[in-house]
């Protein structure tokens, strides 16, 4: 008997909820690999715990930081490839293996150009992680559910992303490299053992007869039959589908549309420029606790409050969260930008820590894990890995830009821009996002068509 067989049966009919968490956990690693640049960077500009000897340039302070998502523009193709050649399982190994060897190389690695190297392949694992991680989650977990389980992804990179802040600051870049490398490869066993591949894919590869064994195990149910005949229709009338059929089929070429503006506008909403450079953030803001503390401050409220997106996801529209969200980060924004514009006005130094603070909030309740949940929602069956990939890319070259040039222009007006751009986002949610809550992926793609 194949191991997730048997912890199928150990789990009965939490095993989906099992799985689902279990694949959503590759998420942690690639949320401390993202906040890795946060408290890494200030000690490279430093001597006291600096492997490459001298303090690093500004220029190789840009790279450092940005270069990451060069790598998470790579990614999403790189595993395209994969996805389809060797199943969801098997991709998602692969990028469970790849954050464990380039961690431990970043811990021994005394060469500049050997860390832009590691950083790029990080974040090509990073990069497909976004991308694939949402394929298998939404292909294994039933429809009242995926919502559900596609937000908890965020709550897990989020809670990576405290645990860089955390630790980060208080270790040698040697040991932080090495608590990451031995966490993510203790990962994979349990990868390996408790999940199964995906409804989808089985199906794909293996026909019915083991899809619905396996249908049967993820919802402790002998009465899969309904959903077993929607899977295989899917399956059975959609051939594999190029770039190009995503712009030919109308369904595809409007998924395409929303999800990537979408994943454009988080990005605009300056998260990940927040997360990359938080420390440095916060000195250049003279805040009054140090810099490291507010780091672990904002980070611990953020994971504290990942969870009201999953929660409310089951309760509201999704078209209500995001806009809520969008509004409420665009405040936070202008706040954080008008206090840099006046050059941090004596007597309200504690100002960014309360604008970021509300920042994160305001993000956890829709516009950190739902434009990702559009990713596994939208996309028809056939152009699912092609289409994702190249949404995950294209938001991933935005990063790059963005973390590149923000330390090139004024902070002040950056934060307003990224203010402005969140209220545009607001618009574009009420004007174009479809309603997907409760909905199954068939009946998403009969409103995608119409």
């Amino acid at each position: 008997m194949k191991t997730w067989m048997y912890f199928a049966d150990l789990f009965g009919s939490k095993y989906a909820f099992c799985a689902a968490i279990v694949g959503d956990i590759l998420c942690l690693f690639t949320g401390m690999s993202i906040a890795w640049s946060s408290p890494v960077l200030v000690k490279l500009n430093g001597t006291d715990d600096n492997p490459l000897g001298n303090p690093i340039t500004g220029e190789e302070n840009d790279w450092i930081g940005s270069v990451f998502s060069i790598g998470g523009a790579i990614g999403p193709i790189i595993f395209i490839y994969t996805l389809e050649l060797l199943g969801r399982k098997a991709t998602m190994l692969i990028l469970a293996v790849i954050f464990p060897v380039f961690h431990f190389i970043l811990a021994f690695s005394t060469n500049i150009y050997l860390y832009y190297a590691c950083r790029i392949a990080i974040g090509a694992a990073v990069g497909g992680s976004f991308s694939i991680v949402a394929v298998y989650v939404s292909e294994i977990v039933s429809a009242k559910m995926r919502g559900t389980y596609l937000s908890l992804g965020t709550s897990f990179i989020l809670s990576g992303c405290l645990i860089s802040y955390s630790v980060g600051p208080n270790v040698s870049i040697r040991t932080f490299n090495l608590i990451i490398a031995v966490s993510s490869l203790a990962y994979i066993p349990f990868f390996v053992l408790i999940c199964p591949e995906s409804l989808y894919y089985t199906m794909q590869k293996y026909g019915p007869e083991k899809t619905m064994t396996l249908l049967q195990r993820l919802r402790n149910s002998s009465d899969v039959n309904v959903e077993l005949e929607e899977i295989e229709i899917t399956v059975g009338n959609e051939e594999r589908g190029s770039l190009l059929d995503v712009f030919r089929n109308k369904a595809a070429s409007k998924a395409f549309f929303i999800c990537t503006v979408l994943l454009i506008l988080q990005q605009f909403c300056g998260v990940n420029v927040i997360m990359t450079y938080t420390e440095n953030i916060f000195k250049d803001a003279k805040v009054s606790m140090a810099p490291d503390v507010c780091t672990i401050v904002v980070s611990a409220i953020q994971t504290a409050t990942c969870l009201i997106t999953p929660i409310a996801s089951r309760r509201f529209n999704r078209k209500l969260l995001l806009t809520f969200s969008f509004v409420g980060v665009s405040l936070s924004n202008i706040l954080l930008g008008l206090y840099f514009a006046v050059d941090a006005i004596g007597g309200v130094h504690w100002l960014p820590l309360a604008a970021l603070v509300s920042f994160f909030v305001f993000y956890n309740c829709g516009v950190g894990p739902l434009p990702w949940a559009t990713l596994g929602e939208l996309y028809p069956q056939n152009v699912k890995s092609v289409g994702t990939a190249t949404s995950n890319t294209i938001y991933w070259l935005f990063q790059f830009l963005l973390t590149y040039y923000f330390n090139k222009v004024d902070e002040g007006l950056a934060f307003l821009i990224f203010g402005g751009l969140c209220l545009v986002a607001a618009v574009f949610v009420q004007f174009f996002l479809i309603e997907t809550r409760g909905k199954t992926l068939q009946e998403i793609q009969r409103e995608l068509t119409s």
